[in-house]
């Protein structure tokens, strides 16, 4: 094969326009000299030659072409040649973007573009290829999934700009802590993922991610903000843990949980347990299907006292499962899951619907400015949570007014940065939904957000209120939350009251209203209803400073949990 390089045509097609121009110059040249032999000749020979008409000179041998010609066949020629090197030209340089574009391509599908490591893409056909080596070759390996802590603290501060700085030097950290028959990739964000081939023992493997712990810990100098972040990793190994590719990423994926639950900048191997969590979690999320379409869920009620006038002004509705197997389930078993499925926003429906119902019902049985208040979850918030106009819609078709509910959300969320859940939170008090914000004092919170969403209630979390006596320092938290709240116009509401003395205490500090075990546990709704009867006939609680009458009637007021302070928490979550 001849390979025609750009030089090497150029200088055929110089020879050759060079050769044409030689050629048209003798053809002209040629053409001429006839003219010029018969003027060559002296008189006396002209004269001979024309008393002898029979003798002719013999004429130069003429041009094959007439000039005209030969120039048009010559710029013929050169335009075919010319056409031809531009489209040889063309097709070198097409061959040439091809090749680049073809290397773009092949980085594209297999490289990250941020950290230069291998894409996700890339990754599960490594691992693949990994499984059948080490099947071929009854060998091992180990997958070691991280995920960067505090990495979302870093992009919410200093911007992604930094944030991208600091995950392509974390990915050079890690290239420098494994071999390099070793694979490093980034499945995304500020998840990475490291194939450690052909182990020997467990010590070297421990040892790794000592070192990988160790590495990504030490302190980040990026573009003058020093930046501290560490690594939660998750390690299985083939095929003692599992032999599918699609099991090896759960069983990872699982262990790197177990370390960020366990403290986070560690790792943690898969184990058999973590398994058996994992079946039950899946039949667990099944079961729950079954329950929403099946109707086995069902809303208990908590009371909500006027710590002045002792009157149940309010309620908190609470979710139970009535599991046909299990039984009563409560919410700290099964919402996580929920949130993590998207099955929360069926269930917030629900519950939005049911509650509604209810506070209509009691709104005209007892009490005109009865409330029900709900527990939402920030999944809710999000583009497919919440519908306000459907709940407005749903409020004004049952004749409710959007103040019989008080939705209960995080903290946290308060200081949520997307437009979606301002909006959100702004068009439920547009249809005159009251907002309260749950277990204050846990989380952090900005007194602006709290005056930009007009906040109606603070909750102030039961650790700060099972602990509480004159001198102490939650005495100190819930007066200063109290007056603050007043200040704001907002008004207090204090969980998991227990004892009298705790009640005396928060009445004396101006607290609005309270709830916990000291008036009643959550009830069922006709069980709740029964409470309400009993109060408008006058047997309710009565307040004289000192003593106190349950809420609950006499036939539960044995029912009462006798369970330590931590075990009633955890139930009422």
């Amino acid at each position: 094969m001849i390979i025609i390089t750009k030089n090497n045509m150029l200088r055929r097609i110089l020879s050759v326009l060079i050769a044409l121009l030689i050629n048209v110059s003798s053809s002209s040249a040629t053409a001429d000299s006839a003219t010029s032999v018969q003027s060559n000749l002296t008189k006396a020979e002209q004269q001979w030659l024309a008393k002898h008409p029979n003798v002719k000179l013999a004429e130069p041998r003429g041009p094959l072409l007439k000039r005209s010609t030969a120039i048009l066949i010559s710029l013929g020629i050169f335009l075919v040649i010319f056409m031809t090197a531009l489209w040889v030209l063309t097709l070198y340089k097409t061959k040439e973007t091809l090749r680049i574009s073809e290397n773009k391509i092949r980085q594209q599908a297999n490289f990250d573009s941020l950290t230069g490591l291998y894409n996700r893409h890339k990754f599960y056909e490594i691992l693949s290829e990994e499984i059948e080596l080490a099947n071929e070759h009854d060998e091992n390996f180990a997958l070691l999934f991280l995920d960067l802590d505090e990495f979302k603290e870093v992009n919410d501060t200093l911007g992604h700009g930094v944030g991208d700085a600091l995950l392509r030097r974390v990915a050079n950290r890690l290239r420098n802590r494994v071999r390099s028959r070793d694979v490093v990739a980034r499945l995304g964000g500020d998840e990475f993922t490291i194939i450690i081939s052909d182990i020997k023992n467990m010590n070297d493997l421990k040892s790794i991610a000592r070192n990988i712990c160790s590495a990504v810990s030490t302190e980040f100098m990026i573009q003058g903000h020093s930046i501290n972040v560490s690594t939660s990793i998750g390690i299985t190994c083939f095929p003692h843990d599992a032999d599918t590719d699609e099991e090896i990423l759960i069983n990872a994926d699982q262990a790197m949980y177990a370390s960020k639950n366990s403290g986070r900048n560690r790792y943690t191997f898969f184990t058999d347990s973590m398994r058996d969590e994992r079946i039950e979690r899946s039949q667990i999320l099944q079961d729950l299907r079954v329950a929403v379409d099946e109707d086995q869920l069902e809303l208990y009620y908590q009371p909500i006292v006027d710590v002045k006038t002792g009157r149940v002004v309010k309620a908190e509705a609470l979710i139970r499962w009535n599991h046909p197997e299990k039984g009563l389930v409560f919410p700290g078993t099964f919402i996580e899951l929920a949130e993590e499925s998207g099955m929360i926003n069926e269930i917030g429906e629900w519950i939005f619907v049911s509650a509604v119902l209810k506070a209509a019902e009691w709104r005209e049985k007892y009490e005109a400015d009865f409330q029900i208040s709900l527990n939402t979850s920030p999944i809710q918030y999000r583009e497919n949570g919440i519908n306000v106009e459907a709940w407005g819609n749903y409020l004004a078709e049952n004749g409710v007014s959007g103040s019989a509910i008080i939705v209960e959300i995080t903290e946290g969320l308060l200081m949520e940065s997307s437009y979606g859940v301002k909006e959100k939170l702004l068009a439920l008090r547009d249809n005159g939904i009251e907002v309260a914000i749950d277990d204050f004092g846990t989380g952090y919170s900005s007194l602006s957000y709290m005056k930009k969403f007009d906040i109606d209630y603070l909750k102030i979390d039961q650790s700060f209120i099972s602990t509480l006596s004159p001198d102490s320092e939650d005495m100190a938290l819930c007066e200063a939350i109290i007056v603050m709240a007043h200040k704001l116009g907002c008004k207090v509401v204090a969980e998991g009251i227990e004892t009298m003395n705790q009640l005396q205490l928060l009445k004396d500090a101006d607290c609005d209203a309270g709830q916990g075990y000291l008036f009643s546990k959550g009830l069922p709704a006709d069980e709740f209803e029964r409470l309400l009867i009993n109060e408008q006939s006058k047997h309710t609680a009565l307040f004289n400073g000192k003593t106190v009458i349950t809420y609950l009637p006499a036939e539960h007021s044995d029912s009462l949990p006798q369970a330590p302070l931590e075990e009633l928490e955890a139930i009422e979550a």
